[in-house]
């Protein structure tokens, strides 16, 4: 892609960004508004000792004994009768295979293969955190390729205006994984799941930038996808449409018996266990349950859990056991919590009373909690440190505004460290990729 002139106005950096969007395929005319943001010329400046905890939580996921390590051998003690029949193991069992369908749940114990790279999410802490960290653990997704293009495009953006060649980080780390395979223009395969369609515009633009740094990605929507074909690396395989159902694409056992055979290489294992909320809730194991710590201590290493459980705010896995007492804990102080579905963004998949009182509410959300017990999380609400942010609609590039925003920030991490860091700002608490958000890059400063 050629150069854009570099920019002085705020004006004028906002209309060049708009205009790399649809030139590099991010933004149509055609799509009616479905993929705007808002654009901003910032980035969060964060400091030396924040890429601190970043690095130290990206060594806490990928180490020995660390999250993902752990979390494998925890699924591991599942096979054994014996563990699922005592009270804890049952429970365990019951929370990370919940929400699995039945012909994916035997592929979460195929093999002991993490992820490439994963995603946290994170809060930026108004520093009041009783734990003295910058940064709280919210979500981690082990399992997909989500933010693949929304952490890369600002990076790639700023280097062709700048003309300098900061590292745009996944494409980095999925090259040095191909490297490993046999080559970084070794074919490889993102499939795209039809339930999540939404995401193909911007994995579709990720491939054209890691193409352009001299890899072979393609990007196939599940439906188009012809698994007999299907040779050389993968980057995932998402949750597939169940065979039948309208908009299914293809068989999915025979793209699982691949996988399983090893006739494809899968970059990130179909291990939905690795994404599933309640793992934070059993690590951090905030009722203090004796027996799930002894199990814990066999399973984790006890510095990750230590470090882990630092980051990680106060949250409980909801099991059949502790329901009523979770539910009890909500009640008491429902302004102090957040509950969440273990394996969807908040309470997106729930139904609440229409036109619900706030009370009615809480109600409702107590009265879930005991009568789907493995479905919910409880995660303490975290004090959250909001920045002022310089932003323009895409329909009104000429009026740059300002509002102090909550953000997400978004590490990829690998087993060598932080990846890319992305950011999602918004003026709600309810930070996620909206069309009323903010997607910007981060910058690390020396500490004042």
């Amino acid at each position: 892609m050629e150069r854009i002139k570099p920019t002085e106005s705020v004006e004028s950096q906002i209309q060049a960004q708009a205009e790399f969007y649809e030139r590099i395929g991010m933004w149509s005319p055609f799509d009616a508004g479905k993929y705007d943001f808002r654009l901003s010329p910032d980035v969060l400046e964060l400091t030396l000792v924040q890429k601190k905890e970043l690095d130290e939580m990206a060594m806490l996921i990928y180490g020995e004994g660390g999250y993902l390590d752990g979390s494998v051998r925890l699924i591991k003690l599942t096979e054994d009768p014996k563990f699922t029949g005592t009270r804890v193991g049952g429970a365990i069992r019951k929370s990370l295979f919940f929400g699995i369908r039945k012909d994916e749940q035997a592929l979460q114990l195929v093999d002991d293969v993490l992820p490439f790279i994963s995603r946290l999410d994170l809060v930026l802490t108004d520093g009041s955190d009783a734990d003295n960290t910058s940064f709280k653990i919210v979500e981690v997704e082990g399992d997909k390729t989500h933010a693949f293009g929304y952490v890369t495009m600002p990076v790639h953006f700023n280097n062709i205006v700048s003309g300098n060649s900061q590292p745009l980080g996944v494409v980095e780390a999925l090259g040095k994984k191909l490297q490993e395979r046999g080559g970084v223009d070794l074919e490889t395969t993102l499939i795209v799941g039809e339930s999540e369609a939404f995401y193909e515009r911007e994995l579709s633009v990720f491939a054209k930038i890691a193409n352009e740094s001299g890899l072979n990605l393609s990007v196939v929507r599940e439906k188009k996808l012809d698994v007999g074909r299907l040779n050389g690396v993968v980057v995932s395989i998402p949750t597939l449409t169940p065979a039948g159902l309208k908009g299914s694409g293809i068989e999915s056992a025979d793209l699982y018996s691949r996988y399983v055979s090893g006739a494809i290489d899968c970059l990130i294992p179909p291990k939905r266990f690795l994404g599933n909320k309640s793992l934070l809730g059993i690590i951090k194991n905030s009722l203090g349950d004796e027996e799930l710590e002894r199990v814990l201590r066999e399973t984790f290493s006890s510095t990750a859990l230590a470090g882990l459980r630092k980051y990680i705010p106060d949250t409980v896995a909801v099991n059949k056991g502790n329901s009523r007492i979770v539910a009890d804990l909500y009640e008491s102080g429902p302004e102090e919590w957040v509950v969440k579905e273990i394996m969807s963004s908040g309470m997106r998949g729930v139904k609440l009373p229409d036109k619900a009182t706030p009370d009615e509410v809480i109600e409702a959300r107590a009265s879930l909690i005991r009568q789907q017990p493995y479905n919910f999380i409880l995660q303490r609400k975290v004090p959250q440190k909001r920045c002022e942010f310089k932003f323009a609609e895409r329909d009104n590039l000429g009026t740059v505004k300002s509002a102090p925003m909550f953000m997400r920030i978004s590490p990829f991490v690998t087993g060598d460290g932080v990846a890319a860091v992305g950011v999602t700002a918004r003026e709600t608490p309810a930070v996620h990729g909206a069309r009323d958000a903010i997607q910007i890059p981060v910058k690390f400063i020396q500490d004042d």
